[in-house]
Parts: structure tokens; C-alpha cells; sequence
């Protein structure tokens, strides 16, 4: 799902290119707003860079802001997100989080608050870079 309906035609085409069009569905939505289900795995590569790093970096010259600027401290989206999975995570779930290397603090506190509960971390990338943030809620599953 994604907000970009341009987004969403490259995923479209993408999915013809390579013959899995028929297991591929997409949906434009603003994250989960409006969204009834609940799902298993969330995985989201959201805009996390802050407004004020657009300028000075080479990326933000070639691809459209709305994929990049993730706000004052990068996290307006991730937070967002974040604190809509109580009611859209299934338990057992798994929310995994693309974030910035700087972020890593805050992304653990911000998922502490809005699910105590779960099982929450930061994974290095190959680099050696916090990079993912990791949610998992444990438990049996719960039939929706």
C-alpha cells in the first residue's frame, strides 16, 4: 500500500515484468487510515529523512520528496504508523521498520510506548548501522 499512486503503477508494472501480478495486491491508502485488517507481517520502507537533510543530500535530487522527507525529526511517518498497529497487528505479528541510523533511540521509545507488550529491538545493517526496527507481539493467534 502507499499514498503515491505513482508508486503504486511502477509496482504494477514491476509485478507484470516479472510474472507475479497475480500474487501481487496493492492499495492506495494513507498507511493503515481507514484499514479494518489486521496483518501478520508489516513491513514499511517509509519516508525517514529529516526536512533538513533534504538539502545536502544527492538522493533528494532525483527522487520525488514524498518518499524521502519523514518530517522535522524524520520519524512523523514511522510514529504514525507505528502507533496504528495495536489494532492492525496481528499477535502473533511482525512489524519490521526501515529507519535512519540516527533514529534508532527514539524509534525503540516511540514503540515501547504504543506497544509495552511486545518484543522490541534495532537491528544493525551490513555496515554495522542500527537500521531496523524490529516489533514483534508474541502470544497464540487470534482469529479477526
Amino acid at each position: 500500500m502507499d499514498v503515491s499512486t505513482e508508486a503504486l503503477d511502477v509496482t504494477q508494472r514491476n509485478a507484470i515484468r516479472h510474472d507475479v501480478a497475480h500474487r501481487v495486491v496493492t492499495k492506495h491508502q494513507d498507511l493503515l487510515c481507514g484499514d479494518a485488517q489486521t496483518y501478520d507481517i508489516i513491513c514499511a520502507n517509509l519516508p525517514y529523512i529529516p526536512t533538513s537533510d533534504l538539502n545536502h543530500l544527492k538522493v533528494a535530487r532525483y527522487e520525488p520528496l514524498l518518499a524521502l522527507d519523514g518530517g522535522e525529526d524524520g520519524m512523523m511517518f514511522i510514529r504514525r504508523l507505528v502507533n496504528q498497529l495495536g489494532s492492525h497487528l496481528s499477535t502473533p505479528g511482525l512489524a519490521l521498520f526501515e529507519i535512519e541510523y540516527r533514529q534508532a533511540d527514539t524509534s525503540l521509545i516511540i514503540a515501547r510506548e504504543a506497544l509495552p507488550n511486545a518484543s522490541i529491538k534495532v537491528i544493525n545493517d551490513l555496515a554495522g548501522l542500527p537500521r531496523v526496527l524490529v516489533i514483534e507481539q508474541k502470544g497464540n493467534h487470534h482469529a479477526n
